[in-house]
């Protein structure tokens, strides 16, 4: 639960749930790159677990009925799930490479170039 916040902001869980499945999404599309912004495309293109389905569902429709959250405690499929991805991406993050700022400039280039040739624009 570190990475939610406060445990009593019920809001808070959807800006950690975004950035969690964010950071799934790119695990489980490594070459598509562009994050995509509404939850509901990341979670239907990160392959959660059913139950985080279940949950991120029934969050969103309390949210509808209400229009704020207010407090309470998050849900516990959620939860695990947040707290999973961001350890899985600081285990990543540790173990990556080290490279020269010439090199991340190049991939950024290369990157740069591949989505402009993509989108068909020159």
């Amino acid at each position: 639960m570190a990475h939610v916040g406060r445990a009593d902001q019920a809001q808070g869980v959807f800006y950690a749930l975004r950035a969690a499945t964010a950071l799934r999404w790119l695990e489980v599309n490594p070459t598509s790159g562009v994050v995509p912004m509404q939850l509901s495309t990341l979670l239907a293109e990160s392959d959660p677990p059913p139950a985080l389905l279940t949950e991120t569902a029934d969050l969103l429709e309390l949210k509808r009925a209400t229009r704020e959250l207010g407090v309470g405690t998050p849900p516990p499929a959620i939860l695990k799930f947040v707290d999973a991805q961001f350890e899985r991406a600081m285990t990543l993050y540790e173990r990556a490479e080290s490279r020269s700022a010439a090199d991340k400039q190049k991939a950024a280039d290369a990157f740069f170039r591949d989505v402009i040739e993509r989108s068909g624009r020159r």
